[in-house]
């Protein structure tokens, strides 16, 4: 990630052995951002099919020195079947 063109990121997200309940309503209040660094949060989430979703990013411009190599994206388990279910 480059504090520069973070803005204009997105994250393509494939589930595995998971489902989403219904791709067509996902929302951003449904997922989350783990380790990001300041300023970087979930701008929409758009469901393509049952499995995948293009998550857009936004970010604010701070400044940040550190390299991010962990970050990661939560899903609440409210909107994906085999979680919902078990």
């Amino acid at each position: 990630m480059h504090e520069y063109t973070l803005a204009r990121r997105n994250i393509n997200l494939k589930l595995t052995d998971e489902k989403f309940l219904d791709y067509t309503t996902l929302g951003i209040s449904s997922f989350y951002l783990v380790n990001a660094p300041a300023g970087l949060t979930i701008e929409s989430v758009i469901g393509t099919n049952p499995v995948t979703a293009k998550i857009e990013l936004a970010f604010s411009g701070a400044d940040f020195d550190a390299d991010i190599t962990n970050l990661r994206v939560g899903i609440s388990k409210n909107i994906l079947l085999q979680s919902k279910t078990t």
